[in-house]
């Protein structure tokens, strides 16, 4: 099923206890797992899962939290490797499990594989979140982001569209020409020092960096851009030069010294911090968000 399947069984009431979350779209992950719970009436409680044993034990607490909690639970768990056919779960008879997974077999239990937003679906998504804060979209810069945004998920729609009202910030409409400053902005962020320190070691370097890089920008833009360097690194472990040269362009061989650096097993871990970093920086506020940055980045020299 589909995030239009699910969203059909939130609206009748026939949600299940058990499902599998299956892809790279976070943004939708969240903003489903927020509506079952509230169709239900029930809080969330995150767990994450390094290996197999460690799903299996959180399977388990979603089917015995009954026999010690009075109330029902929607148990969320991340898992941190690729879900097989071999893994059997277990549908709780009270609590709810939902299996986190970026990559995982369609056929899985229960398995929720979340498309691409449509043209019409984007549209709706932007008008939503401009109202929010309290700015109108012309016809021409809407027009502009859609076909900026088609083929791509909800999250790269979500962020880049963020980038965008923090531009237009102290404006009340967003022009064509607000929307091209603001990816030209951004385009500016380049992580070719960034990526110097880090293959250094360098720590005093790197820290200073980064302070110099968000005393510009929003740290969920420093986020989202650091998120996407990391994807072209992790795909230059994957592919050699002329492979990735068909996706993006150029820059490779800085990309590949990192792979060779860290190693792609490092590399995902990476971008599994970075997953949970962003959706912290949106959900905390801006307090200590510096902080938690410079954390992980250390965490990633050491």
């Amino acid at each position: 099923m589909n995030q239009r399947d699910l969203k059909k069984q939130i609206k009748s009431g026939k949600i299940l206890n058990l499902y599998t979350f299956c892809g790279d779209d976070y943004f939708l992950k969240q903003l489903y797992l927020e509506r079952i719970a509230r169709t239900k009436g029930i809080i969330i409680e995150k767990t994450y899962a390094e290996n197999e044993e460690e799903l299996r034990e959180a399977n388990l607490k979603a089917l015995s939290g009954s026999l010690f909690n009075s109330g029902r639970k929607l148990i969320y768990c991340y898992v941190a490797f690729k879900l097989s056919k071999k893994i059997s779960l277990k549908e709780p008879k009270n609590n709810i499990f939902v299996v986190d997974s970026l990559d995982c077999n369609s056929d899985f239990s229960n398995t929720v594989v979340f498309k691409r937003p449509t043209s019409k679906e984007i549209q709706e998504f932007l008008f939503y979140k401009a109202n929010v804060h309290k700015k109108l979209i012309e016809a021409e810069a809407l027009n502009f982001l859609i076909d900026l945004f088609s083929g791509k998920n909800t999250t790269f729609v979500n962020n880049t569209f963020d980038a965008v009202l923090l531009f237009c910030d102290s404006k009340s409409s967003i022009t064509l020409e607000d929307v091209k400053q603001s990816i030209f902005e951004t385009s500016k962020f380049y992580t070719k020092d960034l990526f110097k320190f880090l293959n250094k070691g360098d720590l005093k370097g790197l820290l200073d960096k980064i302070d110099n890089i968000l005393s510009q920008i929003h740290p969920s833009l420093f986020v989202y851009l650091l998120t996407d360097n990391f994807i072209k690194v992790y795909i230059a472990c994957n592919c050699d030069e002329d492979c990735f040269s068909q996706t993006f362009k150029g820059y490779y061989s800085s990309f590949k010294r990192l792979c060779d650096k860290f190693g792609k097993k490092k590399v995902k871990y990476i971008l599994n911090d970075l997953y949970f970093l962003d959706k912290m920086v949106k959900s905390s506020g801006l307090e200590g968000v510096e902080t938690l940055i410079k954390a992980k980045m250390v965490q990633w020299v050491a």
